[in-house]
Protein backbone atom coordinates (compact mmCIF):
# COMPACT_ATOMS: atom_id res chain seq x y z
CA UNK A 1 0.00 0.00 0.00
CA UNK A 2 2.75 2.42 1.00
CA UNK A 3 4.75 1.52 -2.12
CA UNK A 4 1.78 2.06 -4.43
CA UNK A 5 0.95 5.39 -2.75
CA UNK A 6 4.54 6.65 -3.12
CA UNK A 7 4.80 5.58 -6.74
CA UNK A 8 1.44 7.13 -7.62
CA UNK A 9 2.23 10.48 -5.99
CA UNK A 10 5.66 10.50 -7.65
CA UNK A 11 4.13 9.74 -11.05
CA UNK A 12 1.50 12.47 -10.70
CA UNK A 13 4.08 15.06 -9.69
CA UNK A 14 6.35 14.20 -12.63
CA UNK A 15 3.34 14.40 -14.95
CA UNK A 16 2.40 17.85 -13.60
CA UNK A 17 5.99 19.03 -13.94
CA UNK A 18 6.20 18.00 -17.60
CA UNK A 19 2.82 19.55 -18.45
CA UNK A 20 3.61 22.84 -16.74
CA UNK A 21 7.00 23.04 -18.42
CA UNK A 22 5.62 22.40 -21.90
CA UNK A 23 2.25 24.16 -21.94
CA UNK A 24 2.00 27.78 -23.09
CA UNK A 25 0.78 30.09 -20.38
CA UNK A 26 0.66 33.74 -19.42
CA UNK A 27 2.93 32.92 -16.49
CA UNK A 28 5.28 30.42 -18.11
CA UNK A 29 8.35 31.43 -16.06
CA UNK A 30 6.45 30.93 -12.80
CA UNK A 31 5.03 27.62 -14.00
CA UNK A 32 8.47 26.33 -14.87
CA UNK A 33 9.63 27.22 -11.37
CA UNK A 34 6.63 25.27 -10.05
CA UNK A 35 7.53 22.32 -12.26
CA UNK A 36 10.94 22.30 -10.56
CA UNK A 37 9.20 22.04 -7.18
CA UNK A 38 7.08 19.14 -8.45
CA UNK A 39 10.18 17.30 -9.68
CA UNK A 40 11.85 17.79 -6.29
CA UNK A 41 8.79 16.44 -4.48
CA UNK A 42 8.64 13.46 -6.85
CA UNK A 43 12.32 12.69 -6.23
CA UNK A 44 11.76 12.96 -2.46
CA UNK A 45 8.75 10.64 -2.65
CA UNK A 46 10.83 7.97 -4.39
CA UNK A 47 13.79 8.55 -2.06
CA UNK A 48 11.53 8.10 0.97
CA UNK A 49 10.30 4.86 -0.57
CA UNK A 50 13.90 3.62 -0.67
CA UNK A 51 14.41 4.69 2.95
CA UNK A 52 11.18 2.93 3.92
CA UNK A 53 12.52 -0.37 2.61
CA UNK A 54 15.84 0.17 4.40
CA UNK A 55 14.24 1.15 7.73
CA UNK A 56 10.97 -0.74 7.69
CA UNK A 57 11.89 -3.90 5.87
CA UNK A 58 15.48 -4.05 7.17
CA UNK A 59 16.80 -4.57 3.65
CA UNK A 60 20.43 -3.74 4.32
CA UNK A 61 21.45 -4.82 0.82
CA UNK A 62 19.86 -1.57 -0.45
CA UNK A 63 22.30 0.56 1.55
CA UNK A 64 24.86 0.83 -1.30
CA UNK A 65 22.09 2.43 -3.38
CA UNK A 66 21.40 5.11 -0.80
CA UNK A 67 23.08 8.48 -0.48
CA UNK A 68 21.61 11.28 1.68
CA UNK A 69 20.73 13.34 -1.40
CA UNK A 70 17.30 13.95 0.10
CA UNK A 71 19.01 16.22 2.63
CA UNK A 72 20.25 18.33 -0.29
CA UNK A 73 17.05 18.30 -2.35
CA UNK A 74 14.81 19.52 0.47
CA UNK A 75 16.93 22.65 0.90
CA UNK A 76 15.83 23.87 -2.54
CA UNK A 77 12.08 23.52 -1.96
CA UNK A 78 11.75 26.74 0.06
CA UNK A 79 13.69 28.99 -2.35
CA UNK A 80 11.93 27.55 -5.42
CA UNK A 81 8.53 28.07 -3.80
CA UNK A 82 9.41 31.65 -2.85
CA UNK A 83 10.60 32.48 -6.37
CA UNK A 84 7.49 30.83 -7.84
CA UNK A 85 5.22 33.12 -5.82
CA UNK A 86 7.29 36.17 -6.76
CA UNK A 87 7.06 35.32 -10.47
CA UNK A 88 3.36 34.53 -10.13
CA UNK A 89 2.67 38.08 -8.99
CA UNK A 90 5.35 39.74 -11.11
CA UNK A 91 6.21 37.78 -14.29
CA UNK A 92 8.69 40.48 -15.33
CA UNK A 93 10.84 40.12 -12.22
CA UNK A 94 14.45 39.20 -12.88
CA UNK A 95 15.91 36.44 -10.72
CA UNK A 96 19.68 36.27 -11.04
CA UNK A 97 21.93 33.31 -10.36
CA UNK A 98 23.45 35.25 -7.45
CA UNK A 99 20.03 35.68 -5.81
CA UNK A 100 19.24 32.00 -6.18
CA UNK A 101 22.67 30.98 -4.84
CA UNK A 102 22.18 33.19 -1.79
CA UNK A 103 18.88 31.50 -0.97
CA UNK A 104 20.40 28.05 -1.56
CA UNK A 105 23.28 28.50 0.92
CA UNK A 106 21.70 26.07 3.48
CA UNK A 107 22.27 23.30 0.93
CA UNK A 108 26.07 23.57 1.43
CA UNK A 109 26.11 21.75 4.81
CA UNK A 110 23.94 19.04 3.28
CA UNK A 111 26.37 18.68 0.36
CA UNK A 112 29.25 18.43 2.85
CA UNK A 113 27.36 15.69 4.71
CA UNK A 114 26.86 13.76 1.46
CA UNK A 115 30.62 13.86 0.89
CA UNK A 116 31.25 12.67 4.44
CA UNK A 117 28.67 9.88 4.10
CA UNK A 118 30.29 8.61 0.90
CA UNK A 119 33.67 8.44 2.65
CA UNK A 120 32.33 6.10 5.34
CA UNK A 121 32.74 2.32 5.03
CA UNK A 122 29.51 0.47 4.33
CA UNK A 123 29.22 -0.91 7.88
CA UNK A 124 29.44 2.58 9.35
CA UNK A 125 26.79 3.80 6.92
CA UNK A 126 24.52 1.09 8.32
CA UNK A 127 25.10 2.44 11.82
CA UNK A 128 24.27 6.00 10.78
CA UNK A 129 21.01 4.91 9.17
CA UNK A 130 19.75 2.14 11.43
CA UNK A 131 21.28 2.75 14.86
CA UNK A 132 19.66 5.66 16.72
CA UNK A 133 22.51 5.64 19.26
CA UNK A 134 25.24 6.02 16.63
CA UNK A 135 27.36 9.08 17.56
CA UNK A 136 27.29 10.31 13.96
CA UNK A 137 23.51 10.71 13.93
CA UNK A 138 23.80 14.25 15.32
CA UNK A 139 24.87 15.48 11.87
CA UNK A 140 21.76 14.10 10.21
CA UNK A 141 19.55 15.48 12.99
CA UNK A 142 21.17 18.88 12.68
CA UNK A 143 20.42 18.94 8.96
CA UNK A 144 16.80 18.05 9.69
CA UNK A 145 16.50 21.00 12.07
CA UNK A 146 18.21 23.27 9.53
CA UNK A 147 15.64 22.18 6.93
CA UNK A 148 12.69 23.08 9.16
CA UNK A 149 14.33 26.35 10.20
CA UNK A 150 14.77 27.25 6.54
CA UNK A 151 11.47 25.98 5.09
CA UNK A 152 8.92 27.42 7.52
CA UNK A 153 9.77 31.12 6.86
CA UNK A 154 9.48 30.51 3.12
CA UNK A 155 6.10 28.83 3.58
CA UNK A 156 4.85 31.62 5.84
CA UNK A 157 6.00 34.46 3.56
CA UNK A 158 4.55 32.74 0.48
CA UNK A 159 1.26 32.03 2.27
CA UNK A 160 0.89 35.63 3.47
CA UNK A 161 1.57 37.00 -0.01
CA UNK A 162 -1.12 34.75 -1.50
CA UNK A 163 -3.50 35.40 1.41
CA UNK A 164 -3.35 39.13 0.68
CA UNK A 165 -5.35 38.37 -2.47
CA UNK A 166 -8.39 37.35 -0.39
CA UNK A 167 -9.93 40.82 -0.80
CA UNK A 168 -10.09 40.27 -4.56
CA UNK A 169 -11.42 36.73 -4.17
CA UNK A 170 -7.93 35.28 -4.80
CA UNK A 171 -8.20 36.39 -8.43
CA UNK A 172 -4.96 36.93 -10.29
CA UNK A 173 -4.84 38.52 -13.73
CA UNK A 174 -2.04 38.19 -16.24
CA UNK A 175 -2.02 39.11 -19.94
CA UNK A 176 -5.78 39.16 -20.18
CA UNK A 177 -6.25 35.88 -18.28
CA UNK A 178 -7.89 35.69 -14.90
CA UNK A 179 -7.45 32.74 -12.56
CA UNK A 180 -8.27 31.90 -8.96
CA UNK A 181 -5.19 31.04 -6.87
CA UNK A 182 -7.13 29.98 -3.78
CA UNK A 183 -5.79 26.47 -4.42
CA UNK A 184 -2.26 27.72 -3.73
CA UNK A 185 -3.36 29.17 -0.38
CA UNK A 186 -4.75 25.77 0.65
CA UNK A 187 -1.70 23.91 -0.69
CA UNK A 188 0.59 26.08 1.45
CA UNK A 189 -1.60 25.42 4.49
CA UNK A 190 -1.33 21.66 3.87
CA UNK A 191 2.45 21.99 3.56
CA UNK A 192 2.77 23.97 6.81
CA UNK A 193 0.54 21.49 8.67
CA UNK A 194 2.66 18.63 7.33
CA UNK A 195 5.88 20.29 8.46
CA UNK A 196 4.49 20.89 11.97
CA UNK A 197 3.35 17.26 12.15
CA UNK A 198 6.65 15.95 10.82
CA UNK A 199 8.88 17.95 13.17
CA UNK A 200 8.09 16.06 16.44
CA UNK A 201 8.68 12.72 14.68
CA UNK A 202 12.02 13.98 13.46
CA UNK A 203 13.04 14.92 17.01
CA UNK A 204 11.92 11.62 18.54
CA UNK A 205 14.09 8.51 18.62
CA UNK A 206 13.08 5.27 16.90
CA UNK A 207 10.42 7.01 14.78
CA UNK A 208 12.14 6.69 11.43
CA UNK A 209 9.40 4.53 9.91
CA UNK A 210 6.58 6.82 11.07
CA UNK A 211 8.53 9.87 9.97
CA UNK A 212 8.80 8.47 6.45
CA UNK A 213 5.11 7.55 6.34
CA UNK A 214 4.05 11.05 7.42
CA UNK A 215 6.45 12.76 5.04
CA UNK A 216 5.33 10.66 2.08
CA UNK A 217 1.67 11.15 3.05
CA UNK A 218 2.07 14.94 3.00
CA UNK A 219 3.72 14.79 -0.44
CA UNK A 220 0.98 12.44 -1.67
CA UNK A 221 -1.75 14.68 -0.27
CA UNK A 222 -0.30 17.68 -2.07
CA UNK A 223 -0.03 15.67 -5.30
CA UNK A 224 -3.65 14.51 -5.01
CA UNK A 225 -4.90 18.00 -4.20
CA UNK A 226 -3.07 19.53 -7.15
CA UNK A 227 -4.39 16.72 -9.36
CA UNK A 228 -7.97 17.59 -8.40
CA UNK A 229 -7.28 21.27 -9.01
CA UNK A 230 -5.96 20.52 -12.48
CA UNK A 231 -9.21 18.69 -13.26
CA UNK A 232 -11.74 21.12 -11.82
CA UNK A 233 -9.89 24.43 -12.24
CA UNK A 234 -7.64 26.16 -14.78
CA UNK A 235 -5.92 28.13 -12.04
CA UNK A 236 -2.84 25.93 -11.95
CA UNK A 237 -1.34 27.05 -15.24
CA UNK A 238 -3.59 30.04 -16.03
CA UNK A 239 -4.02 28.67 -19.53
CA UNK A 240 -5.08 31.53 -21.79
CA UNK A 241 -8.79 31.49 -22.58
CA UNK A 242 -9.97 32.52 -26.00
CA UNK A 243 -12.72 35.11 -25.95
CA UNK A 244 -15.41 33.98 -28.38
CA UNK A 245 -18.30 36.15 -29.44
CA UNK A 246 -21.72 34.71 -28.74
CA UNK A 247 -23.94 33.80 -31.69
CA UNK A 248 -26.38 36.72 -31.13
CA UNK A 249 -23.43 39.09 -31.01
CA UNK A 250 -22.08 37.75 -34.30
CA UNK A 251 -25.39 38.53 -35.95
CA UNK A 252 -25.50 42.17 -34.81
CA UNK A 253 -25.50 44.64 -37.69
CA UNK A 254 -25.08 48.26 -36.66
CA UNK A 255 -25.21 51.35 -38.81
CA UNK A 256 -21.78 52.96 -39.23
CA UNK A 257 -23.08 56.29 -37.93
CA UNK A 258 -24.49 54.56 -34.84
CA UNK A 259 -21.16 52.80 -34.27
CA UNK A 260 -19.33 56.14 -34.49
CA UNK A 261 -21.81 57.67 -32.05
CA UNK A 262 -21.35 54.77 -29.63
CA UNK A 263 -17.55 55.04 -29.77
CA UNK A 264 -17.60 58.81 -29.29
CA UNK A 265 -20.02 58.52 -26.38
CA UNK A 266 -17.92 55.78 -24.78
CA UNK A 267 -14.73 57.87 -24.96
CA UNK A 268 -16.50 60.96 -23.62
CA UNK A 269 -18.03 59.13 -20.66
CA UNK A 270 -14.74 57.42 -19.79
CA UNK A 271 -12.88 60.73 -19.95
CA UNK A 272 -15.49 62.57 -17.86
CA UNK A 273 -16.29 59.95 -15.21
CA UNK A 274 -12.99 58.03 -15.15
CA UNK A 275 -14.85 54.87 -14.13
CA UNK A 276 -11.83 52.90 -15.34
CA UNK A 277 -10.02 53.95 -12.14
CA UNK A 278 -12.35 51.56 -10.30
CA UNK A 279 -10.86 48.02 -10.40
CA UNK A 280 -14.45 46.70 -10.52
CA UNK A 281 -15.19 48.50 -13.80
CA UNK A 282 -17.05 45.97 -15.94
CA UNK A 283 -18.76 45.89 -19.30
CA UNK A 284 -22.11 46.04 -17.53
CA UNK A 285 -21.09 49.13 -15.53
CA UNK A 286 -19.83 50.88 -18.66
CA UNK A 287 -23.07 50.05 -20.49
CA UNK A 288 -25.09 51.64 -17.69
CA UNK A 289 -22.90 54.76 -17.62
CA UNK A 290 -23.00 55.26 -21.40
CA UNK A 291 -26.63 54.20 -21.78
CA UNK A 292 -25.59 51.81 -24.56
CA UNK A 293 -27.12 48.31 -24.67
CA UNK A 294 -24.59 45.90 -23.22
CA UNK A 295 -24.56 43.57 -26.25
CA UNK A 296 -24.12 46.61 -28.55
CA UNK A 297 -21.24 47.91 -26.45
CA UNK A 298 -19.56 44.50 -26.41
CA UNK A 299 -19.94 44.24 -30.20
CA UNK A 300 -18.51 47.71 -30.81
CA UNK A 301 -15.47 47.16 -28.58
CA UNK A 302 -14.70 43.65 -29.83
CA UNK A 303 -15.45 44.09 -33.52
CA UNK A 304 -14.93 47.78 -34.33
CA UNK A 305 -12.19 48.57 -31.79
CA UNK A 306 -10.48 45.20 -32.32
CA UNK A 307 -9.91 44.32 -28.66
CA UNK A 308 -11.74 42.88 -25.69
CA UNK A 309 -13.24 45.15 -23.08
CA UNK A 310 -10.51 44.42 -20.51
CA UNK A 311 -7.75 45.54 -22.91
CA UNK A 312 -9.82 48.58 -23.93
CA UNK A 313 -10.19 49.74 -20.32
CA UNK A 314 -6.56 48.93 -19.51
CA UNK A 315 -5.43 51.34 -22.22
CA UNK A 316 -7.16 54.17 -20.35
CA UNK A 317 -5.59 52.98 -17.11
CA UNK A 318 -2.15 52.91 -18.72
CA UNK A 319 -2.60 56.47 -19.97
CA UNK A 320 -3.52 57.57 -16.46
CA UNK A 321 -0.46 55.73 -15.11
CA UNK A 322 1.73 57.60 -17.60
CA UNK A 323 0.33 60.89 -16.33
CA UNK A 324 1.23 59.90 -12.78
CA UNK A 325 4.70 58.72 -13.82
CA UNK A 326 5.32 62.04 -15.54
CA UNK A 327 3.97 64.11 -12.64
CA UNK A 328 6.02 65.71 -9.87
CA UNK A 329 4.58 63.31 -7.29
CA UNK A 330 5.96 60.23 -9.09
CA UNK A 331 9.15 60.27 -6.98
CA UNK A 332 7.06 60.01 -3.82
CA UNK A 333 5.03 57.02 -5.05
CA UNK A 334 5.91 53.40 -5.61
CA UNK A 335 5.20 51.73 -8.94
CA UNK A 336 2.63 49.53 -7.22
CA UNK A 337 0.84 52.59 -5.77
CA UNK A 338 0.70 54.17 -9.23
CA UNK A 339 -0.84 50.99 -10.63
CA UNK A 340 -3.46 50.87 -7.87
CA UNK A 341 -4.36 54.53 -8.36
CA UNK A 342 -4.75 53.86 -12.09
CA UNK A 343 -7.37 51.18 -11.50
CA UNK A 344 -5.28 48.01 -11.65
CA UNK A 345 -6.08 45.38 -9.07
CA UNK A 346 -2.52 44.09 -8.57
CA UNK A 347 1.06 44.92 -9.48
CA UNK A 348 1.25 42.01 -11.94
CA UNK A 349 -1.87 43.24 -13.79
CA UNK A 350 -0.32 46.70 -14.05
CA UNK A 351 3.03 45.45 -15.37
CA UNK A 352 1.44 43.09 -17.90
CA UNK A 353 -0.99 45.67 -19.31
CA UNK A 354 1.63 48.43 -19.40
CA UNK A 355 4.19 46.30 -21.21
CA UNK A 356 1.54 45.11 -23.66
CA UNK A 357 0.61 48.74 -24.41
CA UNK A 358 4.08 50.34 -24.54
CA UNK A 359 6.51 47.45 -24.93
CA UNK A 360 8.30 48.30 -21.69
CA UNK A 361 7.69 48.02 -17.97
CA UNK A 362 6.53 51.01 -15.87
CA UNK A 363 9.95 51.05 -14.18
CA UNK A 364 11.75 51.27 -17.53
CA UNK A 365 9.33 53.97 -18.66
CA UNK A 366 10.05 55.98 -15.51
CA UNK A 367 13.82 55.54 -15.92
CA UNK A 368 13.60 56.85 -19.49
CA UNK A 369 11.63 59.87 -18.26
CA UNK A 370 14.30 60.66 -15.69
CA UNK A 371 17.02 60.30 -18.27
CA UNK A 372 15.19 62.64 -20.66
CA UNK A 373 14.77 65.19 -17.87
CA UNK A 374 18.51 65.08 -17.11
CA UNK A 375 19.33 65.49 -20.79
CA UNK A 376 16.82 68.34 -21.05
CA UNK A 377 18.42 70.16 -18.13
CA UNK A 378 21.96 69.67 -19.41
CA UNK A 379 21.38 70.46 -23.09
CA UNK A 380 18.39 72.74 -22.94
CA UNK A 381 16.43 70.36 -25.16
CA UNK A 382 12.68 70.24 -24.53
CA UNK A 383 11.27 67.34 -22.54
CA UNK A 384 8.54 65.47 -24.33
Amino acid sequence: MFTAFSLLSGFLLVLFALLLWARPSSIRRANRMLSGIFLLLAALSLWMLLLYYIYGRKMDFLLPCYLPLDQVLVMFIGPLLYFYVLLLFDPLRRITARQFARHALPALPALAYVGYFISLPLKQRTGVLLDASDPRRWMENLLDYLFYLQLMPYLMVSFLKVYQQRESGYLLESKGCRANIRWLCYALLIAMAGVLLHLPLCMADDCNGMELVVGTSVIGLLAGYIFLQSIFSTGLSMQAAVEILSEPERQIKLDEQLVDDYIQRLHEILSDTRIYLNPECTLEAAAIQTNIPQHHLSHVVNVHCGKNFSDFINEYRCLHACELLESDQADRMTIEAIGLQSGFRTRVNFYSAFKKRYGKSPSDYQDELKQEKRMGRSTGAPIR
